[in-house]
């Protein structure tokens, strides 16, 4: 009984020491190669956590265009602002996919108006005429309205009659509307009557009712008349429904009591 003991008892041990050679052999430098690839990780460059509005970036697409902003430290070279802009603008004329070169001004563009609106504005003007033209103008009009929404309306009505100056001033009076519903409001009303005119009616009228429907259908039915006022009340109502169905119910007969009116444009 005691050799089978102590032959049970040495290939135990065997075994024990079989395995600690094993593991120094093959686990130990395997630990290493992974330890030593950890450290290469955590030693690489780290990318950042901000996400592009735009979206991912293709691994054929242009690469991103940036400016120097007004607060950010000047380069080695003396490079100004407008230089590294007209770099920029050159650069992403060099593009020929139509859909990189798109993405690439609007990101140069929504750069500029968090700094220079004005820039901005100048940049999409200066594109060819076309519907990405118009889609960037209402991009500055969107943003600078919200911002500044005197300075954006100036510029928006010095622009030539087109679609893309309707979109601007649609754009401006709604982010106008959103901040300062009755200034707003006192614009709309020294514009020419006219398609634009109703479709600002309605816009005014839909984003106001948002903060106080109430006091936007007070203003409704005693400024506006005719397609104009039709238009503002179906907008108001849809959007007061919303947010409080059974006053948007009570406002229903006052419509129909309130009394025609002419504006003094309608008089000529």
């Amino acid at each position: 009984m005691k050799p089978m003991l102590s032959r049970v008892a040495l290939l135990v041990i065997g075994a024990g020491l079989g395995a600690l050679v094993t593991q120094a052999l093959f686990v130990a430098p395997h630990d290493a190669s992974r330890n030593e690839a950890a450290a290469q990780v955590a030693n690489a460059p780290q990318a950042s956590s901000h996400t592009d509005p735009a979206g991912p970036v293709r691994p054929d697409a242009a690469p991103r265009m940036t400016v120097q902003s007004k607060t950010s430290q000047p380069s080695q070279r003396g490079v100004s602002a407008s230089d590294d802009l007209s770099q920029a603008i050159a650069s992403i004329q060099q593009l020929t996919n139509r859909l990189d070169k798109a993405r690439a001004i609007r990101q140069l563009v929504a750069q500029l108006l968090k700094t220079d609106p004005q820039a901005a504005a100048k940049l999409a003007l200066s594109l060819d005429p076309s519907l990405e033209r118009d889609n960037v103008i209402g991009l500055v009009a969107r943003s600078w309205g919200a911002s500044d929404p005197a300075a954006a309306i100036a510029w928006a009505q010095d622009l030539s009659p087109s679609l893309g100056r309707n979109r601007a001033v649609q754009e401006i009076v709604t982010a106008w509307a959103a901040s300062d519903p009755r200034t707003a409001a006192n614009f709309l009303l020294t514009q020419p009557q006219g398609n634009l005119f109703n479709s600002l009616a309605s816009t005014l009228a839909a984003q106001w009712a948002t903060t106080d429907p109430g006091g936007a259908g007070k203003w409704v039915l005693e400024n506006l008349t005719g397609q104009a006022q039709n238009n503002a009340v179906a907008a108001l109502a849809v959007a007061w429904a919303r947010k409080a169905p059974v006053d948007a119910a009570n406002f229903a007969p006052a419509c129909r009591r309130a009394p025609p009116k002419t504006r003094p444009s309608e008089a000529l």
